[in-house]
């Protein structure tokens, strides 16, 4: 423990300010001189500390004696070694500093390979969409491309290290910049990949510092840089990380600015890849484009819908595309979540960026607006597929649209889609009978809709109380007393019970037709039902309201 712990201001003792780094080393002196465990977290912390002061020569102290007590340590950290070479590049100890990165990269790499190469991030497929080049890239292929990626450029660093230590010329700072260049972009790659949730904060200002100087990463990795940051933080964090983004390329030009050192920017070029292709302008789209999708995925993800429709707005704003995955994804969630209108609106934007989402996405998006009787649109929706955008329907969506033509009462096209559902090989089944029923009661031809019923019983389907509300439903309109009974009849015949949707047909009907006495039977029915009394809490608020008014009306 460092021995000046207090000093003289005006005759007085007062205690020497302490810096966090030389806080946390103090305690760990304390520690050792007490004979106390100290974790590696401890260390990681003093690393940290001296990484945020700027104070590289005590984050190397730091390392030097977390490596003399390794023996009584686990293996640190990703964040710990990230940590550590900061300190040493920032001194130009460059040896160590590659020595490092490469047991970051082995470790990561055994690790990896352990999983099968299946964990990257969870990643769904990874996808560029302006600029790109390529497509859609699977799991596997994900890993295994990333994997030899970073040792490729694990050698090429080693070579340009062993080069550069016999060049006195080449220990500058302009020399410093360079290699930050050339190691941070990988150290990034690797932190987000570890998930080591320590390290986020430091992959984040290693980023932001990399743009300012005009380096740019190449789009993995900063798409790796934004999931890591949203799924670990939150979406608002990794929106303030590209607001900040945002802003600093409106001065910096992104490419790869001179380091005076030729090896330097030889290995960088090579590095580059297909990003040295790239212009300045291009690079900034490309990097904003990716932040603000990951950013939307996550808010997705969070059910944070008010920002995903901010994004939404973003990206339309600044004239960038959707990307497939993402609006598909957005699409889903908003529809198990109610928010229809909003995703209609993102299946609007996705379609003026010309791409079509799966036909699964479709599916339930048009089966949630059907559900909701939200029958305009859904009709809009289905032409607006078909017609403009040559969606082809597939069983699912053509059962969708049955549900739609018999809501409107529209036989003739009901009839049509069981025709083209039959002709795909679809069997008629109970709901298909059921949407052709119902499409004869809300068209007034409640004759049809029975002898819809009598062919669906002597094709041996089973009649479900659905079945039985459909004609049920016709026959109060109708207000056909004999009908309703014999309807009733063959329910009790068959031990059909009767559920909420039952009660609500038979009550307003009455209701409607001012029947009092037909009222008061189904009354003194629903009070002396054992079932109906065992359910009543399954009867939704307009039952108990037709009930209330009931009471009234006898």
């Amino acid at each position: 423990m460092r021995s000046e712990d207090t000093k003289q201001t005006n005759g007085l003792d007062l205690p020497i300010i302490q810096s966090p780094s030389e806080l946390v080393e103090n305690t760990i002196e304390y520690m050792k001189a007490h004979k106390v465990l100290r974790n590696a977290d401890l260390y990681r912390l003093w690393l940290a500390t001296a990484f945020q002061e700027r104070d590289w020569h005590a984050g190397i102290k730091a390392w030097k004696q977390m490596e003399s007590e390794k023996k009584s340590l686990p293996l640190p950290s990703i964040a710990t070694i990230a940590y550590a070479i900061q300190s040493y590049i920032h001194t130009d100890e460059i040896t160590k500093t590659v020595k490092l990165l490469g047991s970051v990269i082995d470790r990561y790499i055994s690790i990896q390979q352990q999983q099968s190469g299946i964990d990257l991030l969870d990643v769904t497929p990874l996808v560029v969409t302006s600029g790109s080049t390529g497509g859609n890239t699977t799991d596997m292929e994900a890993a295994d491309g990333r994997i030899e990626f970073l040792r490729r450029r694990k050698q090429a660093i080693q070579s340009l290290a062993t080069s550069q230590g016999k060049s006195i010329a080449a220990r500058t700072p302009s020399s410093i910049e360079g290699w930050k260049a050339v190691i941070n972009p990988i150290l990034i790659e690797v932190i987000c990949l570890g998930r080591d949730e320590h390290g986020f904060p430091l992959a984040m200002e290693l980023a932001l510092d990399l743009f300012e100087k005009g380096h740019a990463l190449d789009e993995i990795q900063f798409q790796y840089l934004i999931r890591s940051i949203a799924a670990n933080k939150n979406s608002q964090k990794a929106m303030g990380f590209m607001r900040r983004l945002v802003e600093m390329n409106k001065w910096t030009q992104l490419g790869s600015p001179k380091t005076h050192n030729i090896e330097i920017e030889r290995v960088l070029q090579s590095l580059n890849d297909q990003n040295s292709a790239k212009s300045p302008i291009e690079s900034r789209r490309i990097m904003t484009e990716l932040g603000l999708q990951e950013i939307l995925r996550q808010a997705s993800n969070d059910h944070d819908f008010d920002r995903v429709q901010d994004m939404i707005q973003e990206l339309t704003d600044q004239e960038l595309p959707l990307a497939a995955d993402v609006s598909e994804k957005v699409i889903i969630d908003l529809t198990m979540n109610h928010r229809f209108g909003a995703a209609l609106e993102v299946l609007d934007k996705s379609l003026r960026d010309n791409h079509v989402p799966s036909i699964s996405a479709l599916n339930r998006l048009l089966r949630g607006l059907v559900k909701s009787d939200m029958l305009d649109e859904s009709v809009e929706l289905f032409r607006n597929l078909a017609e403009n955008h040559g969606v082809k329907p597939d069983v699912h969506m053509y059962r969708n649209v049955l549900k739609l033509t018999a809501a409107y009462g529209q036989p003739p096209m009901t009839r049509r889609i069981l025709s083209i559902l039959e002709g795909l090989g679809v069997k008629r089944d109970g709901e298909m009978y059921l949407q052709l029923m119902l499409t004869y009661v809300r068209s007034e031809n409640l004759s049809e809709a029975i002898k819809v019923f009598e062919e669906m019983d002597r094709s041996g389907i089973a009649n479900e109380i659905k079945h039985i509300n459909a004609l049920l439903e016709g026959a109060v309109r109708h207000s056909i007393p004999a009908t309703v009974v014999g309807i009733l009849e063959i329910m009790s015949s068959q031990k059909i019970r009767p559920n909420a949707q039952t009660w609500n047909i038979l009550l307003g009907g009455a209701l409607r037709a001012r029947d009092r006495l037909f009222a008061r039977e189904l009354y003194q029915e629903l009070c002396h039902s054992s079932w109906v009394i065992q359910r009543i809490g399954l009867m939704d608020p307009f039952t108990h309201l037709v009930i209330q008014r009931l009471f009234n009306f006898l």
